[in-house]
């Protein structure tokens, strides 16, 4: 662990930019109510000179005119370097997210896979194509540009992971980049970004504006300069995003809520998908877009499946996230935990039944810090609350189907289309069905799996977009058309 909070400015131009005494933003632990850092509130004028500084970087073309091979170069040194420092910027997030350790490793794994990924991409990001066959005297040519300046910004879940899915990405295609994290874990992307400059990557084509989304976030949207936003977070954050950034009408990839089903049929292997759903719902507290929460079975295995999933939850460790034992950290603040409370209670006076306690818990021995321990809710109708709503807590529904187009009828029942799971030994049925299922992913006998080289996004309440692979870095480019004629037009007029 750290020693002391940190204190943070913005990162503007290479430098470290104090926020005003009256705008602090105070972080404390998840865990235990102490101070961990301090970040700036972004104000009008840091975003101006923020969006300003990367406009003339851009502009300027100093990065986006550098070689494909030197570009890869840079990325290549800055995943080496977020390698070297893994450890310590995993530290930052357990003390700020509230993630068990084992798993702050591991998304500063997946974090130096995506950025090196991304510097693959460097020599085909930009690629474009002819067309010869309109007469020897006309050819046209569809070339790719980087998009320009790209607002970057990043919820609390996974912050540094869900960084490196969109800055590697855009400087990948030569634009220079704004982040802006979220006011709750702010640390990873400024230790990320003076990584990216230590290698190489030029102090104007990579900066960070800290502050609250609902005020720093909505004006770096709707900022004039700015040509691009890419935004992962809540629905309704996803809406005010648009919103500003309609403003200036400019485009915006979203990666929004999920309200992801793992549906199991009577062949299905019910352990393995036990042992899957226990991630897929849990994982990160049960905060995470693509959660698999709700668990569409089928009735006659229904019996078994309930039972084994009662006996692996309450085996989990809810406690200490620095130790690797630990299986369930913290939520992200107090306030979010009360929410996911209020689900709970709300779906039992629908008519839903506990078939564990859970709820909040205090394994450190003291009555801080913001544990919640699993609860598996039995008896949900599609029309509950509980079914519809992402709650993002650990807490998952159980709802029972007889036949093949009752369990897509359930699934597709939801504003959501992001992430869902199917289990069964019928490869024939999940070819057949995963065509019915609206949403962007479909996992099929696993779940949660995801790949630097493989587009993720949704569809509906979802968002719009991709992220990573080469439709996620093709999103920070732009077409643009050259039509060349090697003898002069004969004019419209006179050629009919």
């Amino acid at each position: 662990m750290t020693s002391g909070p940190r204190t943070y400015g913005h990162l503007i131009d290479g430098t470290s930019v104090p926020g005003d005494s009256l705008d602090i933003i105070e972080r404390f632990s998840p865990t235990s109510d102490s101070l961990v850092a301090t970040f700036a509130e972004g104000t009008d004028a840091d975003i101006d000179h923020a969006v300003a500084i990367a406009r003339q970087e851009f502009d300027r073309g100093g990065w986006r005119n550098r070689p494909a091979a030197e570009r890869q170069v840079v990325l290549n040194r800055w995943a080496d370097l977020v390698e070297q420092n893994a450890e310590r910027i995993a530290v930052l997030e357990v003390e700020e997210v509230g993630k068990p350790i084992v798993q702050a490793r591991g998304g500063l794994a997946a974090s130096v896979d995506l950025i090196r990924y991304a510097a693959s991409l460097t020599h085909s990001i930009l690629d474009g194509s002819a067309h010869t066959d309109h007469g020897r005297e006309y050819s046209a040519f569809v070339l790719r540009e980087p998009v320009g300046v790209v607002a970057a910004i990043v919820p609390w879940n996974f912050p540094a992971l869900l960084y490196c899915q969109k800055v590697p990405f855009a400087l990948a295609a030569g634009c220079s980049v704004i982040a802006k994290p979220s006011e709750y874990t702010s640390s990873s992307a400024i230790e990320l970004t003076l990584l990216a400059h230590t290698a190489g990557v030029p102090v104007g084509a990579l900066g960070v504006l800290t502050g609250y989304g609902r005020s720093t976030g909505a004006r770096l949207a709707g900022a004039k300069g700015v040509d691009f936003v890419s935004f992962t977070g809540s629905t309704l954050s996803g809406k005010a995003v648009m919103n500003a950034a309609s403003t200036n009408l400019t485009d915006v990839s979203l990666e929004l809520g999920g309200k992801g089903a793992n549906i199991l049929f009577p062949d299905a292997d019910i352990e393995a998908a036990v042992d899957a759903i226990l991630v897929a719902a849990y994982f990160n507290q049960g905060q995470c877009c693509s959660a698999g929460s709700r668990i569409v079975v089928h009735r006659e295995i229904a019996g078994e499946v309930k039972e084994r999933l009662v006996a692996e939850s309450l085996r989990l460790v809810v406690g200490d996230p620095f130790d690797p034992r630990t299986d369930i950290g913290a939520l992200i603040h107090g306030d979010h935990l009360r929410s996911v409370m209020a689900s709970v209670d709300q779906a039992e006076s629908q008519g839903a039944r506990r078939l564990t306690s859970g709820g909040q818990v205090w394994p450190l021995g003291e009555a801080t810090g913001n544990f919640f321990s699993p609860i598996i809710l039995d008896q949900v109708s599609p029309d509950m609350a509980v079914f519809q709503r992402e709650i993002f807590g650990p807490v998952v529904s159980i709802t029972e189907f007889d036949g093949d187009r009752d369990a897509v009828d359930f699934v597709n029942d939801s504003d959501y289309g992001l992430a869902h799971s199917i289990w069964t030994a019928d490869l024939s049925r999940a070819m057949s069905m995963w065509r019915d299922l609206r949403c962007g992913t479909v996992w099929v006998n696993t779940s949660m799996e995801t790949r630097s080289s493989i587009p993720f996004g949704g569809v509906a309440s979802s968002g719009f977009g991709s992220e990573m692979g080469a439709d996620g870095g093709r999103e920070f480019t732009v077409a643009k058309v050259l039509h060349v004629r090697t003898t002069p037009s004969p004019g419209f007029f006179q050629a009919t």
